[in-house]
């Protein structure tokens, strides 16, 4: 009898035990699914680590099949936190523009201890040294023309560099980069490398590893790092370039210190201290100088590099265009230089490029914007503070703007006349007050070079790979760049 009483005690102790158990997991669920009221809606995945683990290799291909179901404006749950993911035109349009503002902060990261001008939050710090920045590359501040005489002066050095691969098949990439870093580092120290030189090849190594990581596993690294750096060396190794790269440019700036003459300013750094100088702004040190470069450097090389390098792959996949496009630029330009005043008398290479950048959109996601303020947005509700992601590939592959958003198309931006058409839904710059700050001069490398290059010879696929490299496919790290592949570049 004290057997069955027993056995009926624990029986009910367990039928309890687990009944509590279920009540603490749903009520924990609960509050795991809680969302700012009116908040916009979406997945909130699962507990602690939120959507991560269902975003894919291609995050913002899976943010626009979530469109579908819950709207253009979507609340996520991005590990411990509610993100809002903005997938169409027209809000974005509402929000960086209309109420830039409100949406032009930058969430802090694991980046507390790291200054630049990306993720410095928005405020009269960031206004002054963007000022500063959209000084020196509307000109270096000594003349409209100067930027763009930096961008002429380097093309002899790239079609030198391509003339010397011998018509054989050859991977463009370092020759690319180190064209596009060289404008940049005129533009920002007013001296370039020769395209042998080791430095450069320790740069470039330290710049394109910063974009190696997925987008998951880089948002579960921020999110985690406290654990994830006990476990993995990757992170260990990740800070470690950046530090080395702040170094080298440190280093560099020291030497640029030493020769600048306070009658000529040769380029940002020369405009820095001059505002050194003067006092204006004491947050704008040597440390606050590094990160900015740094980011300029980041953010400009890889992603010019990798446009220019998507732009050869579609000349590959469609030669037709390029003959087209090769009869436009000599029967324009003849033997004269490249300029930007050209542009608009070459409309069908404006529209090739133009289509370019929204057929493999460099920068999918953009950089992360924040909430400076309480908004409201569509009738929804976001908080102060709220991480805001901005999906420029959904735009860019939009039905409702682009027929067949999956075809390489650039007479879609020509008027029937056959002049060119700006788009205002292609948009690689992102909008508003957060806008690439050097997107001018990308913008003047990705013609300039392009058009240098096209002039001076055919591309073609290496004869020995039966197949053409894969255009649909690129890495998937945070910058959607193309794989690495081999092209035959025949001098004309």
């Amino acid at each position: 009898m004290f057997f069955m009483f027993g056995l009926l005690y624990m029986t009910n102790f367990i039928s309890i035990s687990a009944f509590l158990f279920l009540v603490a997991m749903y009520a924990i669920y609960r509050y795991w699914s809680m969302k700012p009221r009116n908040f916009p809606p979406g997945p909130t995945g699962l507990p602690v680590f939120g959507v991560l683990p269902y975003l894919g290799m291609r995050p913002e291909q899976t943010f626009n099949k979530w469109k579908k179901t819950y709207g253009p404006v979507m609340g996520v749950r991005m590990s411990k936190k509610d993100w809002v993911v903005l997938g169409d035109h027209s809000n974005i349009k509402l929000a960086l523009l209309c109420e830039g503002g409100s949406f032009s902060g930058r969430p802090t990261f694991n980046n507390k201890g790291r200054k630049g001008i990306a993720f410095l939050d928005f405020g009269r710090k960031y206004n002054f040294q963007r000022s500063l920045g959209l000084l020196v590359f509307s000109g270096n501040g000594l003349g409209k023309n100067s930027l763009e005489q930096h961008v002429r002066n380097e093309a002899p050095h790239l079609i030198e560099a391509v003339r010397g691969q011998s018509n054989k098949p050859f991977d463009i990439e370092n020759i690319v980069t180190n064209a596009v870093f060289n404008t940049l580092s005129l533009v920002v120290y007013g001296q370039r490398f020769e395209y042998s030189d080791q430095r450069f090849t320790k740069i470039f190594h330290q710049l394109s590893t910063r974009f190696h990581e997925s987008l998951p596993f880089a948002l579960t690294n921020e999110t985690f790092a406290g654990i994830l750096k006990t476990v993995f060396t990757r992170r260990n190794s990740k800070k470690r370039n950046m530090e080395n790269l702040e170094d080298n440019l440190l280093h560099h700036f020291l030497e640029h210190k030493n020769t600048m003459s306070r009658q000529t300013l040769r380029g940002f750094v020369d405009a820095f201290l001059s505002v050194q100088d003067s006092g204006i702004d004491s947050s704008f040190n040597v440390d606050q100088l590094i990160h900015y470069i740094s980011d300029l450097f980041i953010c400009g090389t890889i992603t010019t590099a990798g446009a220019l390098r998507w732009a050869l792959l579609c000349l590959l996949h469609h030669p037709d265009k390029q003959d087209k496009m090769r009869r436009e630029i000599i029967e324009v330009l003849g033997d004269k230089d490249v300029t930007m005043l050209q542009k608009a008398d070459l409309p069908y290479t404006s529209a090739f490029i133009h289509e370019v950048c929204r057929y493999r959109t460099i920068f999918p996601l953009g950089l992360p914007h924040k909430t400076s303020y309480d908004v409201l947005l569509d009738s929804y509700f976001i908080p102060q503070g709220t991480t805001v992601c901005i999906n420029l590939w959904g735009v860019h592959n939009d039905p409702c703007l682009f027929d067949e958003p999956g075809e390489f198309r650039p007479e879609r931006h020509l008027y029937e006349d056959g002049k060119f058409g700006r788009s205002d839904y292609v948009i690689p710059f992102s909008v508003g007050p957060r806008h690439c700050l050097g997107h001018q001069v990308a913008s003047m490398m990705l013609f300039s070079h392009l058009v240098n290059l096209m002039r001076n010879f055919e591309f073609l696929p290496d004869p020995t790979d039966p197949n053409l490299p894969d255009i649909t496919n690129g890495s998937s790290g945070i910058l959607f760049l193309p794989r690495n592949f081999k092209l035959v570049a025949k001098a004309l």
